[in-house]
This record gives C-alpha cells, structure tokens and sequence, in this order.
C-alpha cells in the first residue's frame, strides 16, 4: 500500500472516529433532558420512539468506531461491512421518512417528535456527504496496483 492510500485510509478512520464521537456526544447530552419532556397527549409514543432510534444510531456510532479503527491500523479486511453498514444507514434515513406517511397517526406524530431529537447525531454525515465518499476512498485504499498495471507474469519472475 503506497504512502498516499495510508494516508487516505487513516483519513477516513480519523472521519469515523470523529463521526461517532459527534453522535455520541450529541445523544448523551439529549439523554440528560429527555426525561424532563411532559407526554404530549398527541405522541404518545414519543419515549418508545425516542429509545429505539437512539439505539439504532448507537449501534451505527459503536460501529463507526470498530471500523475506524481497524483502518487507522491500515486493515482494510472489513470494507465490505463497511460498505453495508453505509447501506443500512442510507436505507434506515430513507425509512425514517417513509415511516410516519403510512403508520397510524399517533404513532407518525410519535416518531416525527422524536425524529430529529434521536437521530441529529448522524446528521455530519449526512451534512459532509461521509456516506457517499468514504466508502470509495476505503475501496480505492484496499485496490492493488499490481492488479490493475496488467502484468501477465502471475506471480513469476521474467
């Protein structure tokens, strides 16, 4: 692996690091004052919605970490568990705004109080398009030059 695809890779660990660490933070600090919010009698569902979102985006946020890591250490072996955790995390935003349009409307307004409370800690990356880019650049790390320079020699010398 050249200098410039280390570099890149530990780039994107720093990236994940730094995005879990964001989602964490901002989910602690929400969690401080949740329990203060009076049950509105139109989201009824709110703490129900509130606590499963929260743990979805936890689990992503523990998961960003066990991937940054591994590619500050350079380990490019989980980047296809890397590229389905983007995918789920993709699908679970799309998800969220398809959800309240076909559930019951308590249960809508529930999860649409609750929408933005639990999940604004992946809102930097979605805000610095992480999701797009940084599975490219983990794939492009892990790609070898001697695959692509179209050397027949498979392996054998001259």
């Amino acid at each position: 692996m050249g200098r410039a695809k280390r570099n890149v890779l530990r780039f994107v660990g720093l990236c994940c690091l730094l995005m879990a660490a964001v989602g964490f933070f901002y989910t602690l600090n929400y969690l401080r004052f949740i329990h203060e919010i009076p049950i509105d009698e139109e989201t009824p569902y709110f703490n129900h919605a509130y606590y499963i979102m929260v743990t979805i985006c936890s689990i992503f946020y523990t998961t960003l970490c066990v991937f940054g890591i591994k590619f500050l250490m350079l380990d490019t072996k989980l980047r296809y568990w890397f590229l389905i955790l983007i995918v789920v995390e993709i699908v679970y935003f799309l998800a969220l705004g398809i959800t309240p349009a076909v559930v019951e409307m308590s249960i809508a307004k529930s999860i649409a109080a609750a929408l933005g409370v639990a999940n604004g800690g992946l809102m930097p990356q979605a805000i610095t398009l992480f999701l797009l880019w940084a599975p490219v650049l983990v794939f492009w790390a892990h790609s070898n030059k001697a695959l692509n320079s179209g050397a027949p020699n498979n392996g054998r010398a001259g």
